[in-house]
């Protein structure tokens, strides 16, 4: 691997973080399109450092080249990216007045009831998930010949692991809200409260033998939620601090996942635990993007179940027979991708339009969690928050499966009947004059 061939995916990698990073500080709801928008940049970055390089693909069972794949996956991600900050753009600009009103009463009884409401679910959801674990020895601790997928296949109580998630990603969530609340209120119980939810979040981690992308996913989570309230109250953000916390943070995760692939099968194929993680970054994020790239231009076509289907029917339209059931008897997923999975389908151009449901879905959901954040219905964070999860799964997966989860429908019932009946209440009730608001409105 030489300097030159890596250079492409550099540019783009960089390049890409640095008009993400841009677009947040001028848009900070934009935050929570940020595990959406990391794979799109090291889907991309990856794809070019493939077409700059010839590398053999494991898990395609091809060699990469020039095809043009890249600018082409450029724009499918940016034409996903646009729709979807858009539409939550949109849905804030709706909401302002309404958003405005609430955020002017933030820090009274009835706000500080809800928030305490919902810390008391994350956190009693979260110690059941944590005893589920401490029942489940042999633990993933970093080190153990346990990983991850052999501990959840093993867990004591699937039901309730199933129930909470793998990833309890409500907890991030919820206790970055709380932290901006209790911030901007000055009530430092939420603060408190926070910061020692997030310490028990952490054993959970490490117990459960997550390494980088579940704390990253849960990283992303937790700022969205606490920069997002500062934003609407017109707090200084100290971007420089943030961005050092940040980096120490990706860097942490980054040499705890350079360990977690000394483990795997992967360094027995590369040869090494380096070579092994440079073929991770730069090759197996963008395998199944290049791969469906090539196999476009072929002529080839899957049929529609490729967008249906779960990550079983991703291995198999992508892996040898063989190497796709391995897979799945050891609970290995594949980077999948939607631009790649519906270019596969329906081609080049016409891919453009599931890509585009995808983006309306995507803008739709994301645009309500910020509206739930901002308009303080804390408790409809914990279900919120997982429709967002799913809706970012359908961008790995390449699939619009997670949406049609039965989970997902009951969800959004659940938040529309909330909400419907809170509106009921209020109507019910004497309008209240705001006692004091640092934000009389919310920023465009």
């Amino acid at each position: 691997m030489t300097f030159w061939e890596v250079a492409p995916a550099l540019i783009v990698f960089f390049v890409g973080a640095g008009l993400y990073i841009k677009i947040c500080l001028h848009f900070p709801p934009a935050l929570v399109l940020g595990i959406v928008a990391y794979s799109m940049i090291s889907k991309s970055a990856s794809v070019a450092y493939l077409e700059s390089a010839e590398v053999y693909l494991i898990e395609v069972d091809m060699v990469s080249h020039l095809v043009g794949a890249t600018p082409r996956l450029i724009f499918y991600n940016l034409f996903i990216f646009a729709i979807a900050i858009s539409i939550i753009r949109w849905i804030i600009a709706w909401q302002r007045p309404a958003i405005a009103t609430r955020l002017a009463n933030f820090g009274t009884a009835a706000y500080n009831g809800e928030l305490r409401l919902a810390l008391l679910i994350s956190s009693a959801l979260l110690v059941v998930q944590v005893m589920n674990a401490l029942a489940s020895p042999p633990y993933a601790l970093p080190g153990s010949d346990i990983n991850r997928q052999q501990f959840w296949a093993n867990i004591r109580f699937a039901p309730i692991a199933d129930m909470v998630g793998v990833l309890a990603i409500f907890v991030p969530a919820i206790a970055g809200a709380a932290l901006a609340y209790g911030t901007v209120t000055n009530q430092r119980y939420f603060r408190r409260f926070s910061i020692t939810l997030m310490l028990v979040y952490g054993v959970f981690f490490i117990l459960t033998g997550a390494r980088f992308h579940g704390p990253l996913m849960a990283l992303l989570f937790w700022l969205s939620s606490y920069w997002i309230v500062l934003w609407a109250f017109g707090r200084k953000l100290y971007v420089k601090r943030m961005g050092l916390w940040l980096t120490v943070a990706v860097t942490a995760f980054l040499v705890v996942g350079y360990f977690e692939i000394a483990d795997r099968g992967i360094t027995e194929m590369t040869g090494s635990a380096w070579d092994g993680m440079l073929y991770r970054v730069f090759a197996l994020q963008g395998n199944v993007s290049f791969a469906a790239d090539v196999l476009t231009g072929e002529g080839e076509s899957h049929s529609a179940a490729l967008l249906l289907g779960d990550m079983a029917t991703t291995l198999q339209a992508y892996m040898p027979t063989g190497l796709a059931q391995a897979y799945l008897d050891k609970g290995v997923n594949l980077a999948g991708s939607l631009p790649g999975n519906s270019i596969f389908v329906f081609g080049y151009w016409f891919g453009l339009i599931p890509m585009a449901i995808y983006a309306v879905l995507l803008g739709l959901i994301a645009g309500a969690y910020v509206y739930i954040i901002l308009s303080g219905h804390f408790v409809l964070i914990l279900p919120s928050s997982y429709l967002c999860l799913w809706a970012y799964t359908g961008y790995t997966q390449g699939s619009f499966a997670p949406f049609l989860d039965y989970k997902l429908l009951l969800f959004v019932g659940l938040i529309i009947g909330w909400l419907a009946f809170a509106r009921s209440a209020r109507h019910r009730q004497r309008p209240v004059r705001p006692h004091t608001s640092s934000a009389t409105e919310v920023r465009s």
